[in-house]
């Protein structure tokens, strides 16, 4: 009875403190680096404006599932766009013509944003979309995040200048938390509204 309870007193500190890592590591960051107009875009240049958004990805060799992280971000920025009111969108596309838009230039999207009579092109690749599992050889022994990296391009096509060329980096994660792909579109939901809105937004 004595070693039960010595066992307990033992192990009951032990599990407090590991529930408070679990609980107490997991985190959320959002960085970002402009030259140009800083974000919120909104506030800073992209107010009553109306723009085309041209979007694609720059995946690595090794990325997985493809497919459906590119189905994913169509849809998440497509729900995104379609709601945001700072700015008349004019239309959301992959491509100019024929031509993917990781392939394009900026006169290109200049010249294709110009037919359509808008004033802004927004030109987003998206790098990294999807959950990190890292294993470590510590006490916190894996951890997963969600990642979102992109680089956001605002041309200003009346003056023929770029708004603002910003890189940006969400996560969302840490010790022993599960994250899957079905909770991405929150993450590329709060990089986009980190980006273009304003807090209070």
């Amino acid at each position: 009875m004595n070693i039960g309870r010595k066992f307990l007193q033992l192990q009951v500190p032990f599990l407090a403190g590991m529930i408070s890592l679990v609980l107490g590591c997991s985190s959320v960051q959002f960085t970002h680096h402009s030259r140009g107009i800083e974000p919120p875009f909104c506030k800073n240049g992209l107010h009553d404006s109306q723009a085309v958004v041209y979007w694609d990805t720059v995946w690595r060799k090794d990325q997985k599932e493809i497919a459906l992280r590119e189905k994913m971000l169509e849809r998440g920025i497509t729900s995104f766009f379609g709601k945001v009111q700072c700015m008349k969108i004019i239309k959301i596309s992959r491509s100019v013509g024929n031509k993917p838009v990781s392939a394009c230039s900026e006169v290109e999207f200049a010249a294709d944003a110009r037919s359509l009579n808008a004033d802004k092109a927004i030109v987003l690749r998206i790098e990294e979309y999807g959950p990190n599992l890292m294993i470590y050889l510590s006490p916190i022994l894996w951890q997963t995040r969600n990642e979102v990296m992109m680089r956001t391009k605002i041309l200003d096509i009346q003056k023929g200048l770029i708004d603002t060329d910003t890189s940006s980096h969400w996560y969302r994660g840490g010790p022993f938390m599960l994250l899957g792909t079905d909770s991405l579109n929150r993450d590329l939901q709060a990089t986009l509204e980190g980006l273009f809105l304003d807090a209070k937004e």
